[in-house]
Order: structure tokens, then C-alpha cells, then sequence
């Protein structure tokens, strides 16, 4: 046991850590060190069981921001796999941001899981194939879902400038603007200007002249 991979599960739900439990239990070279409901159980169990890898889900029912396992992820020094049925395209670009290493969907395969175990305990990044691909298929789709004028008003939102400046800079109403800001909330899925600006720069839309060229008038 000595050679196995030391691996800790975090879930919501009892079923599913017993279901994965048992099933890695099974794999020869893969040891289950520990488990926990919430992310907030699992910073206390890690630093005991200290695990090689950890297998967690990406969104808890009822959880608040300040026990999000992004968060988590971020002040982890473990290599982190999520294990999540929340798959789309952009839930694996947060995760590999805030520093996971691998993103298994529930909806794969479970000899997935053990691949994706093995990859990320020797530092390798894995994504399931499945939606993987579907990230390739919806990128150019993602790329375009904004309007010339929406990119427009993101790239200012991201260059820091205000609502009331960017309807200033455009020559637009501040209700157009705020309309514009709604629309795209919307398209993206998102609900905080902190994750627009965060899309923002993913997709290169900040121009860095938005904010200057609003001061460089007065």
C-alpha cells in the first residue's frame, strides 16, 4: 500500500462518496485516505490523511461562496480533480483557473476516473474526452454569442471603467448600457461583474484604452 495513490473524496452526498469509495477500493494501486461532505470538513481531514490526490465535486447544494471548492482548490498544494455533473465547457475553464488539474463528468465512464487519478498524480492534466470535445464544438459558438456592441461594452468593463463611463465613452444612454450589461449576464450564464471581467480577459477582450481615453478628455 505503500506505492498506492492516496486519495480523499469530497461530495454532498453520502451515496455518491460510498458509490466512488467502493469503486476505487477495487483498483489495485489506488488507496481512499478519506472523505468529507464540504469543503470546509475536508481542509480539516486533509492535513491528516494527507492525500495525493483530491476527487471533489465543483458546486455544493447550499453552499456559500467562502466554502466553494474553487476556493478550496486555490489554497491547495494537493493535485485536484473535479468529479462533477456541472460539466459544461466553462465549469472546466474555472476549475483549471483556480488551479485544478483534471475534470472527470459524472455522466462518463467510471474507468475514467481511475486515467484521470493516475494523470493528475503525476502532475499531467486530464479532461474527460467527452467534454472535452464539446469544448472544442461550442468554441467558436462561444465566441460569437456577443454582439459587436456587447464585446464592445465587456472590453470597457474590463478595462475598469463604470457603467456611467462606458455610456460616456460610447455616447449611449446609461439604461443602454446597463441593458447591454443584463443581456450578456445572461448569454454567459453568468450573475457577477467580477466573472464578465473574468471572460473578458480569457477571451482577449480587454482593450487597454478604454479608461485612459475616458480621463485623456478631461
Amino acid at each position: 500500500m505503500n506505492d498506492s495513490i492516496r486519495v480523499m473524496i469530497i461530495d454532498g452526498f453520502p451515496i455518491v462518496r460510498w458509490a466512488v469509495r467502493s469503486y476505487l477500493e477495487k483498483e489495485t494501486g489506488i488507496n481512499v485516505v478519506g472523505e468529507a461532505a464540504s469543503v470546509m470538513e475536508a481542509s480539516r481531514i486533509a492535513m491528516s490523511v494527507k492525500p495525493d490526490v483530491i476527487i471533489t465535486d465543483i458546486r455544493f447544494p447550499g453552499a456559500y461562496e467562502s466554502d466553494s471548492p474553487l476556493n478550496f482548490v486555490k489554497i491547495q498544494q494537493v493535485p485536484t480533480l473535479a468529479f462533477s455533473d456541472q460539466d459544461t465547457w466553462r465549469d472546466v475553464e474555472e476549475f483549471i483557473q483556480a488551479g485544478g488539474l483534471g475534470f472527470v463528468s459524472k455522466r462518463s465512464p467510471m474507468k475514467e476516473l481511475i486515467s484521470a487519478i493516475h494523470a493528475v498524480s503525476g502532475n499531467r492534466q486530464w479532461i474527460s474526452p467527452g467534454v472535452r470535445e464539446s469544448g472544442a464544438n461550442n468554441k467558436k459558438i462561444e465566441e460569437d454569442i456577443l454582439s459587436p456592441r456587447e464585446r464592445e461594452v465587456v472590453s470597457l468593463i474590463a478595462d475598469g471603467m463604470t457603467s456611467k463611463q462606458i455610456a460616456e465613452q460610447l455616447c449611449l444612454s446609461l439604461r443602454t448600457v446597463e441593458n447591454h450589461r443584463h443581456r450578456m449576464f445572461k448569454k454567459l450564464g453568468i450573475r457577477r461583474s467580477a466573472q464578465l471581467v473574468d471572460y473578458a480577459i480569457r477571451k482577449g477582450l480587454q482593450s487597454g484604452a478604454g479608461f485612459k481615453s475616458h480621463n485623456s478628455g478631461k
